[in-house]
């Protein structure tokens, strides 16, 4: 494990002889969340979190998508040098993947996985039209006012003050979503999703790629990384990444 000090990387589980598995997470989603999908996956299985930089409140967040994206593989190449690379994003992660993915072909990296989780069409769809509070939680296409009492709501049914910094990496990722362009990914984006969620790869005709893998996780959305939904997902990223399950009962 590297020594260096990280703006945006977390090591959830640096151990292990497996290609790294690199997620990005939605603001919305604890760690602790992954912490549990990295155990179903085995203590052979690096996973790493990329997570919003100014989130400690000590740097200014980055305010456009491919700017988070370069950063993002600085730091994840101090673990993996080269590729192939398994990248994965949560929701609003997907789209920052996805650019990580971009970029990373662009520089002549190899992509074995590009996987999005817990993600809906119409995050893909024209920027005109899609449902941007899709992208980075609720109240996006409401006033500021309002989703900054959407923060305080949030702070204030856990018991905690909201740093004035949490606001500041809302408003920049509001930003940086509703000004990014996806581009054709040139291979297989697989897509992690619950039962109820669009099923037929004709729903999502937003998504610009070669091919579309579906993996209906059996459970609800919102709850794929609890029990029993978090060894489902497990199952389903586990086969991706291997070919078939290599999982660990918890």
């Amino acid at each position: 494990m590297s020594t260096t000090a990280y703006k945006s990387l977390i090591a959830i589980q640096p151990d292990g002889t497996k290609t790294p598995f690199f997620c990005m997470h939605a603001s919305s989603a604890p760690v602790l969340s992954f912490a549990a999908l990295a155990c179903h996956l085995g203590l052979d299985q690096p996973f790493y979190l990329l997570q919003s930089i100014g989130i400690a409140g000590d740097d200014e967040p980055l305010t456009s998508v491919e700017a988070m994206a370069s950063l993002y593989i600085s730091e994840l190449k101090t673990i993996q040098p080269v590729g192939p690379y398994s990248i994965g994003g949560f929701r609003i992660g997907a789209l920052i993947a996805l650019e990580i993915a971009h970029q990373l072909t662009c520089n002549g990296d190899d992509v074995f996985l590009l996987g999005f989780i817990d993600v809906t069409p119409d995050q893909f769809g024209p920027p005109a039209t899609n449902n941007l509070s899709m992208r980075i939680g609720n109240s996006i296409r409401t006033p500021k006012r309002h989703l900054w009492n959407a923060v305080h709501s949030w702070a204030a049914q856990r018991g905690r003050r909201m740093p004035r910094f949490f606001w500041d990496i809302a408003l920049a990722t509001e930003h940086a979503l509703r000004t990014y362009r996806p581009r054709h990914f040139s291979g297989i984006i697989s897509l992690f999703i619950a039962e109820g969620v669009a099923s037929e790869q004709s729903q999502w005709h937003g998504l610009s790629c070669d091919h579309i893998d579906i993996h209906t996780i059996q459970c609800n959305r919102g709850v794929l990384f609890s029990k029993p939904g978090v060894h489902h997902l497990a199952r389903e990223l586990s086969r991706s990444l291997y070919g078939s399950p290599v999982l660990v009962d918890q």
